[in-house]
């Protein structure tokens, strides 16, 4: 290692010493002891720590103090094993300011050896690293968070590259489903729909289209087959593209809906059967939902009725009983139509 001299808060100034002056953090010479005592240390300490170099100097302020008791064993160690092998060293550590501030400070330093080989003294610099030391911590908390929440969920999530082709799936599409995700790395979705799918009708058609406009979707549902069972997904996503706009391709998440298709299907039939009942019942029936609309009207009912429009499914049974009052339907409530209307209704 160069063996050069350190400027002395004695020296007269130098070019050296101005630029010292003017660096973001502090430049020292110190004892290789765990107070790290200071033989010389720029302006900059003063920003750093809130201490002024006479401070240090005097040996008032001692720079081991300032360490973070957490940090000063491991600190110590670290730096007696780069310097038993003569090699540089590199710290982030903790340090106390006199404001009582707790800083983050970014250390790069090594040993200066006399002629006879034997230990001088320590010399480095050190910044303050809090800015970004603060940001990896927000961001570290911040996967970690996203972690937690993809294993939580029943989703997986994605991203594809400007070719559409899957480039990273979470760890979820293999608890969730079994699937192994290597195999789908490289592959574009539409690699994945199911047999006979028809890419060029929809909804694969508006999906497709919206993926070539850069848009945004929601809720796209398909049908794939998987290790060799069909699944139905759904799928949302949102482009991506860097600083210059250039497209980078897609990230979203997907859901397994397998389940809730079978089920509506099931609800379907069910409904189905329900209505070919209905429809060939001897008595007549209509059923209304909430909004008292017809919903249901079995041909007994639309015989008796003339089979007219307002007793179709869409149509508020009040309408039927209007253009009843309207044929003369209902002599029982002549003269006292609305009355009577809403004593029926209220039934």
């Amino acid at each position: 290692m160069a063996r050069r001299r350190t400027p002395t808060m004695n020296a007269p100034p130098t070019i050296l010493d101005s630029l010292f002056r003017n660096m973001p953090g502090e430049v020292y010479r110190c004892r290789n002891d765990r107070d790290w005592t200071m033989e010389y240390v720029s302006d900059g300490v003063l920003e750093l720590t809130g201490h002024p170099p006479s401070a240090f100097l005097s040996g008032k302020v001692r720079f081991g103090d300032l360490v973070h008791p957490d940090d000063r064993d491991w600190l110590w160690r670290e730096a007696q094993a780069a310097i038993a092998c003569r090699r540089p060293y590199t710290f982030e550590y903790r340090i106390r300011t006199a404001s009582g501030d707790e800083k983050w400070v970014w250390e790069r330093g090594s040993g200066v050896y006399a002629d006879d080989g034997q230990l001088s003294a320590l010399e480095g610099f050190v910044g303050d690293a809090t800015a970004r030391k603060l940001a990896e911590i927000a961001l570290a908390e911040n996967e970690e968070r996203f972690r937690d929440f993809a294993h939580a969920s029943c989703d997986w999530f994605w991203e594809t590259d400007a070719d559409e082709r899957f480039t990273w799936f979470s760890d979820s599409i293999e608890r969730v489903e079994g699937i192994d995700r290597e195999k789908l790395l490289g592959r574009r979705r539409t690699e994945l729909a199911g047999r006979n799918t028809d890419l060029g009708a929809l909804p694969w058609k508006e999906h497709l289209e919206a993926i070539a406009r850069r848009e945004r979707f929601r809720d796209f549902r398909y049908a794939t087959r998987i290790c060799g069972r069909e699944h139905w997904l759904s799928v949302s996503g949102i482009p991506r593209h860097d600083k210059s706009g250039r497209y980078l391709g897609y990230r979203g998440a997907t859901r397994d809906v397998t389940a809730e298709i079978a089920a509506q299907r099931e609800l379907f039939c069910v409904n189905e059967r329900m209505r070919a009942a209905i429809e060939n019942l001897d008595e007549s029936i209509a059923i209304t939902d909430a909004d008292d609309r017809i919903v249901v009207a079995n041909k007994r009912w639309r015989i008796l009725n003339d089979d007219s429009e307002t007793i179709r499914p869409g149509h508020r049974y009040e309408d039927h009983f209007r253009e009843g009052f309207a044929r003369g339907n209902f002599p029982q409530a002549q003269g006292r139509e609305e009355e009577w209307l809403a004593e029926r209704l209220a039934r």
